[in-house]
């Protein structure tokens, strides 16, 4: 498919949470000189009044009920992008109602809150082994590491790259021990080097997300995707407030 961006203007559907509202706004728009979709608007109840975020859990099951029946009114030669999606499973069950582009924040939201996604990637049914498309519980490493459960470890742990099999640099070059070790002194290298490796296993999602469309395995893959859901409680924490930077003031 080929997008038009002669205009490089996204256009808005607004409607909130209604399907008819949504109908009606989409109805009234002229997308001749628009380039793509901006779908947002689905979250605005789970702020409260002193703006703080509030479970989005119960918005997501009408949010995927209103999309599917909304991308197939919207131009088809025009790409969407919705916003506020950002986890793993959520952003695979989006791909099948329609959508093109997503918030591109995990990698940052992990690495803020001191997290290590451990993305095995994943293969088509023609190249894999029921072992390969398997999913490690957790799908994620936190930091810094917990003392407690290493009592009695030969430092193996330690040692270890994040994830065996990575290429990316923090991996290649880093333990975990190390990072484990940048976390407990609050040193802001310690999320700069998450970020690298969260980022290279983010490109690997969408690179295995393309690949089951292409493949027509997107019920396989969503089936993979439901084991690297990140709990919201975790990727709340800000640890990046309490790494020692410079003063600019």
């Amino acid at each position: 498919m080929r997008f038009s961006l002669a205009y490089q203007c996204f256009f808005s559907v607004t409607g909130g949470n209604d399907l008819d509202q949504r109908l009606r706004g989409l109805a009234k728009t002229d997308f001749s000189k628009a380039s793509g979709v901006v779908l947002d608007g689905f979250f605005l109840d789970c702020i409260d009044e002193s703006n703080q975020p509030m479970d989005r859990r119960p918005h997501l099951d009408c949010m995927f009920e209103v999309l599917p029946k909304l991308c197939l009114q919207l131009p088809s030669h025009l790409p969407r992008i919705l916003t506020n999606i950002w986890q793993p499973d959520e952003v695979a069950r989006a791909v099948t109602c329609g959508v093109d582009i997503f918030d591109g924040t995990l990698p940052f939201r992990l690495s803020r809150s001191g997290l290590a996604w451990l993305y095995p990637g994943w293969m088509p049914h023609s190249a894999a082994t029921t072992t390969s498309r398997q999913t490690p519980f957790p799908s994620w490493i936190a930091f810094p590491l917990d003392k407690e459960l290493l009592k009695g470890s030969s430092g193996s742990v330690f040692n270890q790259p994040l994830q065996e099999g990575c290429s990316c640099f923090t991996c290649q070059r880093h333990n975990r021990g190390y990072i484990s070790h940048l976390h407990s002194v609050n040193e802001m290298l310690a999320h700069i080097l998450l970020m690298i490796h969260n980022s290279t296993r983010c490109y690997r999602f969408f690179s295995d997300l393309r690949a089951a469309v292409k493949n027509d395995q997107m019920e396989d893959f969503l089936e993979f995707c439901k084991g690297h859901h990140f709990p919201e409680q975790i990727v709340r924490v800000d640890l990046t407030a309490n790494s020692m930077q410079c003063d600019d003031s």
